[in-house]
């Protein structure tokens, strides 16, 4: 998987990310030093989030979540897994974050994943989301800015296989 940052101009995305939460969307890369071993889990994009409402941003079933809720990974359409990861400036006591939803479940985007507490908010946390796939043609490109959850795109995947 590769990132993009201009879209095949033949192509439409075979898979868009509706912004799961309101906030700033940024690179990876724009991560602070300490946090640079995320970039071994794919590529992707990190979110200071507005609110505390975290929305599912595709269908998607939940593979895995931590006994912390810190840690939530999803397996999306076209074989993509997507990790999402809560990051914390300080240790805070836990829970971080509250959530009905369990493994195995199936959402539909813009379904409830998880909610941060007000301590977790006041706390200016940081949400890395990175993907994975087994599938070597499929390129992604960010759209980095402020978004509004359910309503903006904030990644579009593209199957760059080409024909001979």
């Amino acid at each position: 998987m590769q990132l993009i940052t201009q879209p095949p101009t033949d192509q439409q995305p075979m898979l868009r990310l509706m912004a799961p939460v309101s906030g700033h969307c940024s690179a990876l890369q724009q991560l602070p030093h300490a946090l640079f071993q995320i970039l071994a889990f794919g590529q992707g994009f990190v979110m200071q989030p507005g609110t505390q409402r975290f929305l599912a941003p595709a269908t998607c079933k939940i593979k895995q979540i931590s006994a912390d809720r810190t840690l939530w990974q999803l397996q999306l359409p076209n074989t993509i897994n997507c990790r999402i990861e809560l990051l914390m400036p300080r240790h805070l006591e836990l829970p971080l974050a509250h959530s009905e939803a369990s493994v195995g479940q199936l959402l539909q985007a813009g379904d409830p994943l998880f909610v941060l507490t007000a301590e977790t908010m006041r706390n200016a946390p940081l949400i890395a989301i990175t993907f994975t796939s087994k599938d070597p043609d499929i390129s992604i490109q960010v759209h980095y800015g402020k978004v509004i959850a359910a309503q903006d795109t904030v990644l579009s995947f593209f199957n760059h296989f080409i024909s001979e």
